[in-house]
């Protein structure tokens, strides 16, 4: 995809390099090929598109910037290109020719608020009106939007939104392909609910959590889409809470009815209700309250994992009332029950003792206490000896910190630092600390390409061909022979697996291998390799079909 790309340009080999990998290249085609880009519409060097998934439809968009292949969905899939994006290629790429491109690439759309700035109000009234008609939902949002607190109108729209709240949730649970879809559709409602005054808003909130609870209980949440919008509600639950000013004797109950709440929750949808509590607690009173009923509480519990939460809500009580001897306290018991070091080395840190936190800190790494597995105790000691230019304990934690999670980035880091040391010996130690994935990224920047072949060809399973893919990509002008293998290794595991989609995967890394051998002049290993291929595997009419187009 070098130099000034356009749309005009794009090939199948550009969608299978832009893919975030051939499985996700090989998704896309099948959607292509079943139909799934529902609308289609080309704008100058823009093309904007619906493709129908597992949960709804998608608004991919592609597009050619600076010359270069660019692209977004707004699908849950974290990476860069996603099927929906491949889809919408594939299609370009296969029906260009039945486009019409409207060269519109200089327009814009029109500001709304200035075009509205120019219709008189009865025309904005009907307009309104239209739009409330047409949708129950969009008429609440227009009316909590609009309407005075504890109005007919407010009311009215509160009833509205219960009514859609039932109507999203049904009693029965929901498939994993449901849940993404109907927490999309939540997060609309939520959006609405969020416009009413605080103490409609605060009943609101809690009947959508109470009902998606309930849901979600019975649902596969396998994605923890369900948890994430509960929990998000219950911080917006917490701030409508926090609006009212609520008097003591008020907050009581609330405090108690969350804290039972977080008592009885079986699936962790209710991990918030101890935060909301502690958002809420402003006076030297609640305090009070709440540290002898966090007490009271963790003292009926017989296991030291159920008691830590309740240790860490007290925590933070001292801390936010300013209690700092009970603070302390806390801190080191969390420390030695608890294995948290970072907490009371920050403390310390904090206070001008740098030399006890760092002596705290160093204990932690030593005991390999389960709090450095995130590495924060990593970064918070080579922030430390980084600011004191302290070299050799800087060099020596950074090491360590590669040991717990080898990477290129850290190998980069440690190398830089270690400019006048024996580095041909610290290269080798990192090498061999190294695994999998990262080993193969730090042979590929040393130019160890065939220790990086060696170590490639061992891996295996669904996630190792973008590895390979990357690995042969690199060895190609060097060592075609190698590339050759890994390709071959890719298209034999993705026919192992027996499944329409892997034969199509193996189908574009067969079409890689075919492009190499060509380029290398050998078009009969090819023949022979694909004849070979097929007659392996004649009773797969599926792997056939894929297959037919190379």
């Amino acid at each position: 995809m070098a130099g000034k790309m356009k749309l005009k340009d794009i090939t199948e080999d550009d969608i299978t390099d832009f893919a975030d990998s051939a499985v996700i290249a090989g998704r896309g085609f099948d959607y292509y090929e079943s139909g799934m880009v529902k609308s289609f519409q080309v704008e100058g060097d823009r093309i904007i598109a619906k493709v129908l998934g597992s949960s709804g439809k998608y608004d991919p968009e592609v597009w050619i910037k600076d010359g270069e292949l660019d692209a977004s969905c707004n699908c849950p899939y974290e990476g860069y290109c996603c099927k929906h994006i491949a889809a919408v290629l594939y299609k370009w790429v296969n029906e260009k020719g039945k486009q019409s491109n409207k060269k519109t690439e200089n327009t814009k759309m029109p500001d709304l608020k200035k075009v509205l700035s120019t219709v008189e109000k009865p025309k904005l009234e009907e307009i309104l009106n239209q739009l409330a008609e047409k949708n129950e939902g969009t008429k609440a949002d227009i009316l909590a939007s609009i309407a005075k607190p504890e109005s007919n109108e407010s009311r009215a729209a509160k009833s509205i939104m219960q009514k859609q709240i039932i109507e999203t949730l049904s009693e029965r649970g929901l498939g994993y392909y449901e849940v993404h879809g109907v927490v999309k559709e939540l997060d609309a409602l939520k959006e609405c609910i969020l416009k009413f005054p605080a103490k409609t808003r605060t009943g609101l909130l809690q009947e959508i959590i109470e009902k998606t609870i309930k849901v979600g209980q019975n649902s596969d949440d396998s994605d923890g889409d369900i948890g994430t919008f509960i929990q998000m509600c219950i911080e917006d639950l917490a701030k409508a809470l926090e609006e009212q000013n609520l008097p003591f004797e008020e907050k009581k109950k609330i405090f108690l009815e969350n804290l039972d709440q977080y008592e009885k929750d079986d699936y962790g949808f209710e991990e918030g209700r101890l935060e909301l509590v502690l958002h809420l607690s402003k006076s030297k009173e609640e305090f009070e309250f709440l540290i002898d009923e966090l007490k009271r509480r963790s003292s009926k519990k017989k296991e030291k994992y159920e008691r830590g939460a309740y240790d860490e809500a007290l925590t933070e009580i001292y801390r936010k009332s300013g209690m700092e001897k009970e603070y302390l306290e806390m801190l080191e018991k969390n420390c030695k029950e608890n294995g948290e070091y970072l907490p009371l080395a920050k403390f310390w840190k904090e206070k001008g003792q740098v030399s006890k936190a760092i002596k705290i800190a160093e204990e932690g790494i030593k005991k390999d206490r389960a709090d450095w597995s995130d590495n924060a105790g990593y970064d918070f000691l080579e922030a430390v000896y980084a600011s004191q230019k302290n070299k050799n304990d800087l060099l020596r934690i950074m090491i360590l910190h590669f040991e717990q999670s080898p990477s290129l980035t850290k190998y980069k880091e440690i190398l830089a630092l270690s400019k006048h040391s024996n580095i041909d010996k610290i290269k080798a130690d990192l090498i061999a600390k190294a695994s999998d994935n990262e080993l193969i990224d730090i042979l590929l920047y040393e130019d160890m390409l065939e220790k990086a072949f060696d170590e490639a060809m061992k891996l295996d399973g669904a996630y190792s061909d973008r590895t390979k893919d990357k690995v042969a990509k690199v060895l190609i002008k060097k060592y075609p022979e190698k590339s050759l293998k890994l390709y071959k290794s890719i298209v034999s595991e993705f026919i192992g697996m027996a499944e329409r989609d892997s034969y199509r995967t193996a189908a574009i890394y067969a079409k890689k291998l075919k492009e190499l051998l060509r380029n290398e002049n050998k078009i009969n290993e090819w023949e022979k390799y694909i004849a070979g291929v097929r007659d392996a595997n004649r009773r797969r009419p599926a792997l056939m079909q894929e297959f037919q187009r190379l």
